[in-house]
């Protein structure tokens, strides 16, 4: 058995789909993740029988899908700077799973940069409400909240989510991320 599932010769295949995207994905090659993920998530949708004897991978595996496409939209926002691609990835990953915190609050991060405010804020409001229920231990979403609200004016808000955030605790890396977007964002418009 592996994590509960009965490997035999006839799901070995799939098994073996599962267990080496996992470990490209460790490996951070995000591209094979995905193809062998995807690969095994057709299997099992077409296969019924399959699908209800590794049912604890068929779970799992759109998570993983999300989770690389994510990796791959970070690439292409930080590295290629290519927007549009960047929103694509992470739409699809969204489509995977709807409540992957890290492209929720990057697609916000894209979808600002090409100018789409009001998005923006839904994008903030899906963070808020999955934060009612969940509590995100990464907070930097909380300075995109407050510069939105500092943007109309409402500084009380915005100075409560400033407060808020800062109170809180999130990685070097979404900070940053955070950080750089202000700043890209008052050299475009310094007024």
């Amino acid at each position: 058995t592996l994590d509960g599932i009965h490997v035999t010769a006839n799901n070995i295949r799939e098994i073996c789909l599962y267990i080496i995207g996992i470990a490209a994905h460790q490996s951070r090659d995000f591209q094979l993740s995905k193809t062998l993920h995807l690969e095994l998530l057709s299997i099992l949708k077409q296969n019924l029988e399959k699908r209800r004897l590794l049912s604890a991978i068929y779970s799992k595996v759109p998570n993983w899908i999300s989770s690389s496409l994510t990796a791959l939209a970070f690439n292409e926002f930080f590295v290629l700077g290519n927007l549009q691609q960047t929103k694509i990835l992470l739409e699809e990953a969204l489509g995977y799973n709807h409540q992957n915190i890290p492209a929720i609050q990057n697609l916000s991060l894209c979808i600002f940069e090409i100018g789409d405010v009001e998005n923006k804020k839904k994008m903030i409001g899906r963070l808020k409400k999955i934060n009612r229920v969940h509590p995100i231990q990464d907070v930097s979403w909380l300075y995109s909240d407050a510069f939105l609200f500092f943007l109309e004016g409402n500084y009380t808000s915005g100075l409560s989510s400033y407060k808020k955030a800062f109170y809180g605790s999130c990685t070097p890396f979404s900070l940053s991320t955070v950080l750089s977007n202000i700043r890209s964002y008052i050299s475009a418009h310094p007024e």
